[in-house]
């Protein structure tokens, strides 16, 4: 599911903040920002240990993030998000 799946499903504005770690930019997650961005990205990433997280690194098929293609580099991408349900 994507956050745009899930936005139409539970009309719920759900948004993870992640880091940019190739870039040092903070990156808010959410229907509008990145809508093909699986649901699932931030779920993995919520943990007791949040300095304990892997990097991912941004995939083709997760679209654009606000219009930006964070594939044309290698990103790695960290998440920080308060759990919710997958």
């Amino acid at each position: 599911m994507t956050l745009s799946q899930f936005f139409d499903a539970t009309q719920v504005d759900l948004s993870v903040v992640a880091s940019d770690t190739s870039d040092a930019h903070l990156l808010v997650l959410n229907h509008n920002t990145a809508p093909q961005c699986p649901l699932g990205l931030g779920r993995a990433h919520v943990d007791e240990h949040p300095l304990l997280w892997d990097e991912v690194i941004w995939l083709p098929g997760w679209g654009p993030y606000l219009g930006r293609d964070l594939t044309a580099m290698t990103r790695r991408i960290a998440c920080r998000a308060p759990g919710y349900p997958a």
